[in-house]
């Protein structure tokens, strides 16, 4: 039962992934999602009983039955879209931020002046974009980061002529590279893991080597690619960007 269940809760994601990738709404794709993974849970007696704190004794309290159903699904439809509410608002601002940054030509003159010191060292260059794009999200954290990051350095790698998968390929996976030691996904996924301790020299250690390896990777990627980056390539991603300003 339990297999059938997993089998269900992953083919429904892979659903949601193609609908996203076909111009879907997300928010409507993650209601639909939210209402599936539900009715799954319940399906498999996950959802069908409930931790609560009493509001007048404070005591911890497993409850089941209806007041079982009612909480999970406050806290899955109520509490944690209110909770996302803060997330919206880093997505919006980030948003806004990094428009700023390319309406103003602040971003188009600072990815210029990079790009014209970058054309004849590309992969010094890249190899540059995927270091200092890590050393920022060692600290910095959400779509809202992403964006306004991205509008700087995205160009960077198109000015010197890589191909646009390519460069964002490059960029997101080095966006992921240090989030192995970000506090805040730590925390997110400390949920899971409740021992889990930041300040344990060991995780340290653990985090340290797979992001240099991740970011191996990344490198790795850009130099098998290296005979794309052309002078043509350069042209096409200018137009791009011209056309997308």
């Amino acid at each position: 039962m339990n297999t059938l269940l997993v089998i269900l809760m992953l083919l429904s994601f892979v659903i949601f992934v193609y609908y996203i990738l076909h111009n879907g709404n997300m928010t409507i794709g993650f209601l639909v999602m939210a209402a599936v993974w539900t009715i799954i849970g319940f399906a498999g007696g996950q959802l069908n009983h409930a931790v609560i704190t009493n509001a007048t004794t404070g005591k911890v309290v497993n409850v089941t039955g209806l007041t079982a159903i009612i909480t999970n699904l406050k806290t899955i439809f109520n509490d944690k879209i209110v909770a996302y509410g803060g997330t919206i608002v880093a997505i919006v601002f980030g948003s806004w931020f990094g428009r700023t940054l390319v309406e103003s030509g602040i971003a188009a003159s600072i990815s210029n002046a990079v790009a014209k010191f970058g054309e004849k060292k590309k992969m010094l260059t890249a190899t540059l974009v995927v270091a200092v794009t890590a050393l920022i999200f060692l600290s910095a954290y959400g779509v809202g980061s992403v964006v306004a990051v991205g509008v700087i350095l995205l160009p960077v790698l198109l000015n010197i002529g890589i191909p646009r998968p390519i460069a964002l390929t490059a960029f997101t996976v080095s966006v992921g590279a240090p989030l192995y030691l970000n506090t805040v996904q730590f925390n997110q996924f400390k949920a899971f893991f409740p021992q889990a301790n930041f300040a344990d020299p060991k995780y340290i250690k653990f985090g340290f080597i797979a992001m240099v390896i991740q970011l191996i990777f990344v490198i790795l990627f850009l130099f098998i690619n290296k005979r794309k980056y052309t002078d043509q390539q350069i042209a096409e991603n200018r137009e791009f960007l011209t056309t997308k300003k």
